[in-house]
């Protein structure tokens, strides 16, 4: 209950394990290997003075059962594609409540993948290697049984890339505005373009639900923008730099000042604003898009 991490061990090869702990409330976790099927499980125990010894029995261990799901992925041109990583997130899985499971595997120069994991409803993700052109694809949700271990065929799609138009906060074309576009979901990839003098730019993206982020190249021209969608939605589209809001300060050390430092600028739950450097005399400017963002992701 304090927040402090205690004493960790490994099960033996019988599955027992021992560990000594001060008296208090705690959440033992069994950390489980996705790669076997066996998922991680939580536990919350309370330890007194007067236990000599006290058991944690995942009796949810009892009422599952592994199985192996098998499939193939495909290229466009129905080509088998290898190396691609495949990926199961347990939604809930049958019998076992509290337990949680992710299961990994790539595909074999055949296209195919065998994955063991526990009857459940699951996600499928199946993220292609970066250098090959491809989109990930997703299953958003499947219920898995016994009786259904053939996921069968996957096809992967080709990257879209889209063009665009960019304009500052008078409505003038925007030069060097980096356009930033993070997946949502799968590996977070990030794809990046910046814009010439006529606003425009093109940029080859994922064909999935993308998060946007448009920093302009000094404060003048308005604040650092988001949005967020699909490819298609972006493709032709003419943004325009909100005003924002000003943010600026200084940096300095125990020596001066912290000159031409790289900073970042982050929600407290972890979003991407954007960033910056600061001057030659420890001074950064910019500008953020307040407006769309909600009361966390301000702070």
């Amino acid at each position: 209950e304090t927040g402090a991490i205690g004493p960790s061990t490994y099960t033996s090869d019988i599955g027992t394990y021992s560990l000594r702990l001060y008296p208090g409330n705690y959440e033992v976790q069994l950390s489980g290997q996705g790669d076997e099927g066996i998922p991680t499980f939580s536990q919350q125990l309370v330890i007194t003075e007067s236990d000599n010894s006290i058991d944690a029995v995942y009796d949810e261990y009892l009422n599952v059962q592994t199985i192996t799901v098998d499939g193939r992925v495909l290229t466009p041109l129905n080509v088998p594609a290898s190396g691609v990583l495949v990926r199961f997130t347990a939604l809930t899985i049958d019998g076992a409540d509290q337990a949680q499971l992710v299961s990994e595997s790539t595909t074999g120069s055949n296209g195919r993948f065998s994955i063991p994991v526990l009857e459940g409803a699951y996600q499928v993700e199946f993220i292609p290697l970066q250098e090959e052109g491809y989109s990930p694809q997703i299953i958003p949700e499947m219920q898995l049984k016994s009786q259904f271990t053939e996921l069968g065929t996957v096809s992967l799609s080709v990257r879209d890339t889209i063009t665009g138009q960019v304009l500052d906060a008078l409505g003038e074309p925007a030069e060097g505005v980096v356009l930033r576009a993070e997946e949502i979901g799968f590996n977070n990839v990030v794809y990046q373009a910046v814009t010439g003098p006529d606003g425009m730019f093109e940029v080859e993206v994922s064909d999935t639900e993308m998060f946007w982020t448009l920093t302009p190249k000094n404060p003048r021209q308005g604040a650092i923008t988001f949005g967020q969608g699909f490819p298609s939605q972006w493709d032709e589209m003419v943004v325009e730099l909100r005003t924002g809001q000003p943010i600026s300060g200084c940096v300095e050390h125990d020596e001066g000042v912290a000159a031409f430092a790289p900073m970042e600028l982050r929600s407290m739950d972890g979003r991407f604003f954007g960033a910056t450097f600061t001057d030659e005399d420890g001074c950064f400017d910019l500008r953020i898009d307040i407006e769309t963002q909600t009361a966390e992701s301000t702070r």
